[in-house]
């Protein structure tokens, strides 16, 4: 196992809570939650322009961007929904209780995911350990939303 990436994911998972935040702000201040997820997209946009061009990563072929099946670029769109969802939910709820239901979610869709072994993800069935650090997650959610 990589620490480099577990160690990349708590540091994203840290920064996600800031990016509520953050993106509550120019919400408020572009007047529309639309408007503040188009700020958060282009500004998005733009670094990964700046990286592309300072790294020189070439530009995708046409035949590369055939490549994928048509749900993959998907993607996108699951994005448009976190972020309009934290713009919208996120200032109501609170940053813990978004999360707590967004990690919730994630944890039933990623568990069959692997379960399955579909879309790209490694095989790797449901069994009684993982199961019970699900409930604990889904309980520790619980215990978070209504207190």
């Amino acid at each position: 196992m990589n620490y480099l990436y577990l160690l990349l994911t708590v540091l994203v998972g840290i920064a996600l809570p800031f990016q509520v935040a953050m993106n509550g702000q120019v919400r408020d201040a572009l007047g529309h939650p639309l408007w503040g997820a188009v700020a958060n997209f282009v500004v998005g946009l733009l670094l990964l322009l700046v990286l592309a061009t300072a790294l020189r990563v070439p530009l995708p072929s046409n035949m590369m961007l055939t490549k994928p099946p048509l749900w993959a670029w998907c993607g996108g769109l699951i994005g448009v929904m976190f972020v309009m969802s934290a713009i919208l939910a996120g200032p109501k709820i609170g940053s813990a209780i978004f999360f707590a239901l967004i990690i919730a979610g994630q944890l039933f869709a990623s568990l069959a995911l692997d379960h399955f072994g579909v879309l790209g993800f490694p095989h790797n069935p449901l069994n009684f350990w993982r199961i019970i650090g699900a409930l604990m997650l889904i309980g520790g959610a619980v215990l978070v939303v209504n207190n």
